[in-house]
């Protein structure tokens, strides 16, 4: 009889579907500097243990600082483009690269949702986790969520310990996301340097 899957065990599956994306696994091995070297394998990490944020935290540093080497590579770099962003690189990058499409949209969810994490002025946008925590209620229900959170916690929980529960699955959600995101940009790069 087989053990029980564990959270962990279920987050490393999660992973290696998303490294499925990859076309090209020679992007793992590209580093910016010895730093980048640990933001993505950190994201991981994060992952596997539960820290979604991290996850999402280590992941956007990982594709800023991979897009930032490229644009500054690239000998045309503008000046003042040592002090982009994740968002002003993929502005650019979309007038300036051949990158698909899906991953200019991905990397820009990305930047929003690392955003509505870390800056306050932004808790308010239609990407804010309080937001897509009611959208998530929404499209499950409450009861749903309800029975989920007994099923999984073996006690009835309030209202509050079910929305918590709801967010937690949308960080969830978006970590995952992220990772993929970085691992389809590493791809992308990997296939670049051919």
């Amino acid at each position: 009889m087989d053990a029980p899957q564990t959270e962990q065990d279920k987050r490393r599956a999660d992973v290696r579907a998303a490294m499925n994306v990859m076309d090209s696994p020679v992007g793992l091995g590209l580093t910016v500097d010895f730093e980048d070297t640990y933001l993505l394998s950190d994201a991981i990490r994060c992952y596997i243990n539960t820290a979604d944020a991290g996850t999402i935290f280590c992941v956007h540093a990982s594709c800023e600082r991979d897009l930032a080497a490229m644009v500054q590579a690239s000998g045309f770099a503008p000046a003042g483009s040592q002090r982009w962003g994740l968002g002003a690189l993929v502005a650019y990058c979309e007038h300036h690269e051949q990158m698909p499409p899906d991953l200019l949209d991905n990397l820009r969810i990305l930047n929003d949702h690392r955003k509505t994490l870390y800056h306050y002025g932004h808790s308010e946008s239609d990407n804010a986790l309080r937001r897509r925590t009611s959208d998530l209620i929404q499209e499950v229900g409450s009861s749903k969520l309800r029975e989920d959170f007994k099923e999984q916690r073996g006690f009835e929980g309030d209202n509050k310990e079910v929305y918590v529960f709801a967010m937690d699955r949308v960080l969830q959600r978006n970590a995952l996301a992220a990772l993929t995101t970085g691992f389809m940009l590493r791809s992308w790069l990997g296939v670049q340097q051919r």
